[in-house]
């Protein structure tokens, strides 16, 4: 559990390679959101809910192997461990 949000955003800061190759553009970006949202839709149906909720969008951000958020995510347990 992290206390201080600032702990956070300097991680967050340091998890991101600012120069890496392979930034996502706006198409491609709007695509794997689009993606995250429907599979959200699915989780939602999978488990009998006509609504589409935070606890559906972070399952369905997990399922992103290559997404920068479960990256960071991994870094952070791993750090912490």
């Amino acid at each position: 559990f992290v206390e201080d949000t600032n702990e956070i955003l300097i991680f967050m800061d340091s998890s991101v390679d600012k120069n890496a190759e392979g930034t996502l553009s706006k198409e491609q970006a709007i695509e794997k959101t689009k993606k995250i949202i429907e599979n959200s839709a699915l989780i939602s149906q999978k488990y009998g809910q006509s609504y589409i909720g935070t606890e559906h969008m972070l399952l369905a951000i997990l399922e992103e192997r290559d997404c920068v958020a479960v990256k960071m995510l991994e870094s952070y347990v791993s750090e912490s461990s």
